[in-house]
């Protein structure tokens, strides 16, 4: 049976809650415990509070694209340690807080195109030691500073195609096993 309200409908026998296109503000409270996939994509939610997703331990896919998130706090996605697919393209991202992602460890994919990130802070993606891709095209970084990617051992894709036209002396570290970059327009 499948339940709907305002904010969305739920289906139990795929686990999904879909509260995609509804022109919500903010997270639902109600998205049920269970829940294995989340889509808020299509909306107007401009911030994500701290522990918003608490009781969603068991999601693995998230969709929050075509929003108009500004920035993501420290403890964002705080409860999702299952999360395999986290998607975050086509909003107005320009800030990312140090422990946005402590939570999200074993998250292999991040998809973070058309922002309006610039990544001036190091260590930006901290804790996301098992990204084997991220997706940072159409962002408005200019310069790739020291250690911005530190953390990422398993990065295998990198697509930085944007803007970029200075890469500072250790702005691509610690990417040992990193096996595509994709670079400029």
């Amino acid at each position: 049976m499948n339940l709907t309200s305002a904010q969305g409908s739920w289906d139990p026998n795929t686990k999904t809650y879909d509260g995609s296109g509804l022109s919500l503000t903010k997270v639902p409270t109600d998205i049920p415990a269970g829940a294995m996939t989340i889509d808020l994509s299509n909306n107007k939610i401009v911030n994500i509070t701290n522990g918003a997703f608490s009781i969603n331990v068991n999601c693995v896919t998230l969709d929050l694209s075509n929003n108009v998130i500004e920035r993501l706090n420290n403890g964002a996605f705080d409860g999702l340690g299952s999360m395999t697919d986290l998607n975050l393209a086509s909003n107005s991202i320009r800030t990312i807080e140090s422990g946005a992602f402590h939570e999200v460890r074993s998250l292999p994919k991040l998809d973070l195109s058309y922002q309006d990130l610039s990544l001036s802070y190091a260590n930006t993606f901290s804790g996301l030691s098992a990204l084997t891709e991220l997706d940072l095209r159409g962002n408005k970084i200019q310069t790739i500073y020291q250690n911005v990617f530190g953390g990422l051992n398993s990065l295998q894709l990198l697509n930085l195609q944007t803007d970029a036209s200075r890469v500072e002396y250790g702005g691509l570290s610690g990417m040992g096993k990193l096996g595509t970059l994709l670079m400029g327009h």
